[in-house]
């Protein structure tokens, strides 16, 4: 007996649903969003939630005293990281009476804006916890790198910096910041209208500190890659 609420599931329409479009769109989105282009690679979470051993005390090693001289031994201990997947969606309604006039491609129009207003959500989620007005998924959803450096007291102002020049590679600059805490720069990112003053920057022997790798032809910045995002993910402030 036909309904009037009768329609096809996604389970009926499995097999006609195409795998390999959904393949390439998370292939754009990690080009897209600048972020996941500096960052590592987890593997693909079967499951939404994820624990991660991290290693919380590192082995010591010692020098054996004299022929007869004792091995020591040491302490490895981990501790328990939880990486918790949210979906990211967005519905792009488009009447059939609208498909029935359009004589070019819709699908291949809009495609790449979506991908990148998903790489512009996913930088702006780990840059500042979300965009204005962002409804944050649960209530332990982070504040974002930024907020985080800022309050841990690792933030540099250009202001009282001097010049650019010490506000980034300086002693006490942001890249002195990131390795008085153990850790190596591997990247920096910057919004667009960085560049200008960037690449007025030079070291203490004139020479510009901010250009094109010869090699990787990428831009550098004390050898490291620099990445301007242009989905409008990075605060110009």
């Amino acid at each position: 007996m036909p309904t009037y609420d009768a329609q096809i599931s996604r389970a009926e329409s499995q097999a006609l649903i195409p795998e390999d479009v959904s393949h390439e769109i998370l292939q754009a989105i990690s080009r897209q969003s600048f972020v996941l282009q500096l960052a590592s690679r987890l593997p693909d979470m079967p499951t939404k939630t994820r624990r991660l051993p991290v290693l919380s005390v590192l082995p010591t090693a010692y020098f054996v005293s004299g022929d007869t001289g004792l091995k020591q031994t040491t302490e490895v201990n981990w501790s328990n990281r939880y990486i918790t997947a949210e979906e990211i969606a967005v519905i792009v309604p488009v009447p059939n009476v609208v498909l029935d006039d359009v004589d070019y491609d819709i699908w291949g129009e809009i495609r790449p804006h979506i991908e990148t207003a998903f790489g512009r959500l996913i930088d702006q989620a780990l840059l500042y916890g979300g965009m204005s007005g962002f409804a944050k998924p649960s209530n332990d959803w982070p504040d974002g790198i930024v907020k985080g450096a800022t309050d841990g007291g690792l933030s540099v102002s250009l202001a009282t910096a001097g010049d650019m020049y010490d506000a980034i590679l300086g002693e006490n600059g942001t890249f002195g910041k990131v390795e008085e805490a153990g850790y190596i720069v591997p990247g920096s990112i910057a919004s667009p209208n960085a560049k200008a003053k960037m690449r007025g920057t030079r070291d203490n022997d004139g020479q510009p500190v901010f250009g094109r790798g010869a090699q990787s032809g990428q831009f550098e910045l004390d050898g490291q890659p620099v990445v301007f995002p242009d989905n409008g993910a990075v605060d110009a402030t």
